[in-house]
């Protein structure tokens, strides 16, 4: 850089100062340069980040939705398995089932709510309990259910000894080899006479003689 000296201060030429100037503003289109490259490269690479971020996202929701899928396939599968063990398969049946249920409990507080399979079970105990739309389906056939009275009276008949044969054993006893066996003792014979031909004759197919 060439200066010069007058009347005790220096001074660069014209020349040089432009130089100067030219160089440093340069430099600083250089700097700027790479620094508008590096920000593009940045830019691009936040680009690509987030595109990858959005398909980590995506990927995140499906596995979300798969899982509460699943979930919900697991439960389904086993209320429909718990239904079928009480001897339920129609599908029709089976959402009134699952209908009846949900509404029942939504309405018990949470300390008195039934799993699926020990409602059911109350049901089938207890058929006067179920849901309407439910009842014929747990109440047993009609001529499964005899009348107190009459189930009463059938017992009575049961256990009474026809009046023409006191001492004899209930004609509803069933009949056992035991019986034949005691046949050999007199005194039993007499009190169970006809009981032991009916075995007798049953044991060898044929029908009673008159003895």
């Amino acid at each position: 850089m060439k200066q010069i000296t007058h009347e005790g201060s220096d001074y660069i030429l014209k020349t040089e100062v432009d130089k100067i100037i030219s160089e440093r503003l340069s430099k600083t289109a250089d700097r700027a340069r790479a620094a508008e490259s590096r920000i593009a490269d940045l830019e691009s690479t936040l680009k690509d980040s987030k595109e990858k971020i959005g398909q980590v996202d995506t990927l995140t929701a499906q596995l979300h939705t798969m899982s509460e899928d699943l979930t919900a396939a697991r439960q389904q599968y086993s209320q429909h398995s718990t239904i079928s063990s009480h001897g339920i398969t129609d599908p029709e049946i089976r959402e009134a089932v699952l209908w009846s249920f949900d509404r029942t409990m939504s309405g018990l507080p949470k300390k008195d709510r039934q799993n699926l399979d020990s409602w059911l079970q109350t049901l089938r105990q207890d058929p006067s309990t179920a849901p309407a739309v439910l009842r014929p389906h747990f109440a047993q056939p009609a001529d499964q259910q005899p009348a107190p009275q009459q189930q009463q009276q059938q017992q009575h008949q049961h256990l009474r000894p026809p009046p023409s044969n006191n001492g004899v054993e209930p004609a509803s006893t069933p009949v056992s080899d035991d019986l034949l066996s005691r046949a050999s003792d007199p005194n039993f014979y007499r009190q169970n006479r006809e009981k032991i031909r009916e075995a007798y004759y049953a044991k060898r197919g044929g029908k009673p003689s008159n003895w």
